[in-house]
């Protein structure tokens, strides 16, 4: 007899395997907030919506997600833009980064350089 997902669920198993993916995501978003705050500018704010495995960073008025995105997928990095989350064009300044994946030194390296890229970018 084949297993049916209503035994998974009576067996308590998707309960503990949610808890166990939350937990991981958690650690996720804690070692990404580290990194983020190790590699961008001083002034970027980090915040996590509710419920979210992402964080939202907001960068200095004048800053360019967008041009970020692009010098960013040159280097096989890729986030989420804020203006991509506004109708009117709003959030340039800001970015999306999802914390979904399993971390490894290539996410950790990945953030480092996006931050070496925005810090380049203020300086211009």
């Amino acid at each position: 007899m084949r297993p049916r997902p209503a035994d998974f669920l009576e067996s308590g198993a998707y309960d503990t395997h949610l808890r166990r993916i939350r937990r991981i995501f958690e650690q996720n978003l804690a070692r990404m907030t580290r990194a983020i705050e190790a590699s961008f500018p001083a002034d970027t704010k980090v915040s996590r919506p509710a419920g979210a495995f992402m964080l939202w960073l907001e960068l200095p008025r004048g800053f360019d997600s967008r041009e970020l995105f692009e010098e960013a997928l040159e280097q096989g990095i890729c986030f989420a833009p804020g203006d991509v989350f506004s109708a009117s064009r709003r959030f340039r300044n800001c970015l999306r980064l999802s914390a979904g994946h399993v971390w490894s030194d290539r996410i950790e390296d990945g953030v480092r350089r996006l931050g070496q890229l925005a810090k380049a970018q203020l300086a211009r």
